[in-house]
């Protein structure tokens, strides 16, 4: 159909500039300066419904499918659909076109079976955006509580817009089946107001809240630009694509996918499922803080070891994993002015991988490898 509407579209390009081109002064049609744009779209896009065009001072322009005419006069514009097998008819449509603009025709044939549902939408905030498209032609936008009626059944999914210091809800997917009425609910979520992490202790302590939290973007603002995670060899044994280390930007895509809540698939396309909740049980330094040699793998940043278990609940259907050891955290500072007073601001640079490794009742892994699952 792409091909056909192109070849319609330039040989009706060159009727209509022809015949612009042969009228006189008195010709309504003819303006000195052509002005605006007129698309047809025909959905489903698999059809092509055709359609006649009356432009202002009589002109008539014939088509199929989809077709955009450049350079037309300002006026009124007038669109009748021919009736295709076994759908119901678009609409004739008249729409005003002003200097310089554009409008679009849209005709929409449906089938008159009455294969039809509701999809009702529950948002908060009121104010947040939201899209929804799916495997038929039915596409729209919009913003707060929706009720869409006689939507054609199939699959659709929902996205949800940005919105200020929020988390938008993840992608969601429904099947709409005939007469059914499917309800979404989507509630954005709010970034932490994390205390200012002027101290390594404050910022461990940040830490841990936006693990619990699952809070991604205080996660982020967290780390350094060269921050690493240093991965046991078990690991990078079990997970042969990661290499030693994971660095700044496959830590975000893991956190990302980890705070998500929902189910991955990893580079091989194994079922990864979400982590419902994450704990802390145990969480304390032992030791003071202290400077790295110059030949650390970190060198000169703070570092101090931690005693850790960490539990991430996946539902009842999967075990919990637990993480239990020793992780070695580092973390660097720079100046920042904070209320008008400048201080260091801590962020980190790395976590070194100490932590145990096994299978027990409650499934015990170690730290790099449970990142390496949401890889």
């Amino acid at each position: 159909m792409k091909s056909y509407t192109s070849i319609f579209s330039f040989l009706l390009m060159f009727v209509l500039v022809m015949t612009l081109a042969g009228c006189d002064e008195g010709a309504t049609v003819c303006p000195t300066t052509p002005s605006g744009t007129v698309s047809v779209v025909c959905l489903p896009d698999t059809l092509a419904g055709a359609w006649t065009l009356k432009l202002p001072g009589g002109l008539l322009a014939v088509g199929a499918g989809d077709s955009t005419l450049y350079n037309l006069p300002v006026g009124d514009y007038s669109i009748a659909w021919e009736p295709l097998p076994d759908y119901a008819t678009p609409a004739p449509d008249t729409l005003s076109m002003a200097q310089g603009s554009s409008i679009e025709f849209q005709g929409v044939y449906q089938r008159p079976d009455g294969d039809t549902g509701t999809i009702n939408i529950d948002i908060s905030p009121e104010d947040a955006t939201w899209s929804i498209e799916g495997n038929t032609w039915f596409v729209t936008h919009g913003t707060g509580d929706a009720q869409l009626t006689e939507v054609p059944v199939g699959t659709y999914s929902i996205n949800y817009g940005p919105y200020p210091d929020y988390y938008a809800p993840q992608q969601k997917w429904i099947f709409l089946v005939r007469d059914e009425v499917e309800s979404v609910v989507a509630n954005y979520r709010p970034y932490l107001n994390l205390p200012f992490p002027g101290s390594p202790d404050q910022l461990m302590a940040n830490f841990q809240t936006v693990y619990e939290s699952m809070d991604l973007h205080g996660y982020w603002e967290m780390l350094d630009e060269k921050f690493l995670t240093l991965l046991q060899q078990s690991t990078t044994d079990e997970f042969p694509d990661l290499g030693a280390t994971l660095d700044v930007n496959e830590e975000m895509r893991i956190s990302e996918r980890m705070f998500s809540g929902d189910a991955v698939t990893d580079p091989d396309g194994n079922l990864i499922p979400g982590v419902r909740a994450i704990s802390f049980s145990v969480f304390r330094a032992l030791d003071a803080w202290a400077t790295s040699p110059s030949d650390d793998v970190i060198p000169n940043a703070e570092w101090a070891p931690f005693e850790v278990q960490f539990l991430f609940d996946r539902g009842q259907n999967f075990s919990t994993l637990k993480v239990d050891g020793i992780i070695k955290f580092y973390v660097t500072s720079r100046d920042s002015l904070h209320e008008g007073v400048v201080k260091d601001y801590y962020q980190m640079i790395g976590q070194w991988d100490l932590t145990n490794s096994g299978f027990k009742s409650v499934e015990e892994t170690n730290w790099g490898s449970v990142k390496a699952l949401f890889r």
